[in-house]
């Protein structure tokens, strides 16, 4: 869900970027498939507490909520950033090239989170939690930054006032996805997803997991 969630952000970043060029259509089912994986994982959860279950993979379930909870908000978020490119593409609205800096710049951060995440997630890095809480306070300074940014070229009368509005809208989306991000390494952080939770005496003392085959995805 984390690698869709990436794969989508950037997508978006290019129709941003490039609203004449990118064809949002196919963009919006690739949010459908978010939302879908969202809900088979909520529901997947909900029945797996249904059986006798372990108690270390009790603790996990409710952060693994929420962590779907904010990868899909993240699909949410790059809806709008889609309907942004489509009103660019709509009303033939120029962005100058410092508004386009920023946005690469931010896009480029919020993507190195996704990628930090969807590895802590696998287990393959312990670390990267801490990563990615530090990225997300990038992310907001280069969200003040922008504005700050915009405003200077505003009073200067090199924005017009629609495609400001749409440049504000974008990086307050991108500021959003860092935060969703920044849950999921806390989560992370908590240690409930961390690799190699099983307790090795679990079958030992009697404890049996729910077969994953069991359960409904």
């Amino acid at each position: 869900m984390a690698r869709a969630c990436r794969h989508l952000v950037n997508r978006a970043t290019d129709a941003v970027l490039r609203p004449m060029e990118v064809d949002t259509e196919p963009l919006w089912a690739e949010d459908d498939a978010i939302d879908q994986l969202q809900e088979s994982i909520t529901s997947y959860l909900v029945e797996l507490m249904e059986h006798e279950t372990p108690d270390y993979l009790s603790a996990q379930v409710p952060a693994l909520l929420h962590v779907a909870n904010d990868l899909e908000r993240v699909g949410d978020h790059c809806k709008n950033l889609l309907e942004l490119s489509e009103q660019r593409k709509e009303n033939e609205l120029v962005w100058s090239e410092a508004a386009d800096e920023d946005i690469t710049e931010m896009a480029a951060v919020v993507d190195r989170m996704l990628v930090a995440a969807a590895g802590a997630l696998s287990g393959e890095n312990g670390e990267l939690p801490a990563q990615i809480l530090a990225d997300e306070k990038l992310v907001d300074s280069l969200t003040e930054k922008g504005r700050q940014s915009h405003f200077e070229r505003a009073r200067e009368g090199e924005c017009l006032m629609l495609p400001g509005v749409l440049y504000l809208d974008a990086l307050m989306n991108y500021e959003k996805i860092g935060d969703h991000i920044r849950n999921v390494a806390r989560a992370l952080e908590g240690g409930l997803l961390r690799a190699g939770a099983r307790p090795q005496h679990d079958e030992e003392d009697g404890v049996t997991p729910a077969d994953p085959g069991e359960v409904a995805t």
